[in-house]
C-alpha cells in the first residue's frame, strides 16, 4: 500500500451515494454517516435534507430532525413516488 501511495496509484474511495448512505444509517453507523454525508456532492437538495433529519432524529435530537424531513418530502419541483 505504501508503494501504491508512493506512485499515486493508492485506491480512490467509492461515490457516496444516496444507497450507500441509507446502508450505513440501517447499521446504525452514525459516524461513518456522518463523516460521508459531509464528503456527498452528488445528492439532491431532497435527499440531502432526508439525510441531515435522519441523522438528527438518529442521535437524538428531535428538535432538529422535523424541519428539514419536512422539506425533504414537501418539495414543489418533484415527486417521491412516480406519476
Amino acid at each position: 500500500m505504501l508503494l501504491a501511495s508512493a506512485c499515486g496509484f493508492a485506491q480512490q474511495a467509492p461515490p457516496v451515494t444516496a444507497a450507500s448512505l441509507q446502508q450505513l444509517l440501517n447499521q446504525d453507523r452514525l459516524l461513518e454517516f456522518s463523516d460521508q454525508l459531509g464528503a456527498a456532492a452528488n445528492l439532491s437538495t431532497e435527499e440531502h435534507l432526508y439525510f441531515l433529519g435522519m441523522l438528527a432524529f438518529h442521535v437524538g435530537r428531535f428538535e432538529d430532525a422535523v424541519k428539514p424531513l419536512v422539506a425533504a418530502v414537501n418539495t414543489h419541483n418533484s415527486s417521491l413516488t412516480p406519476n
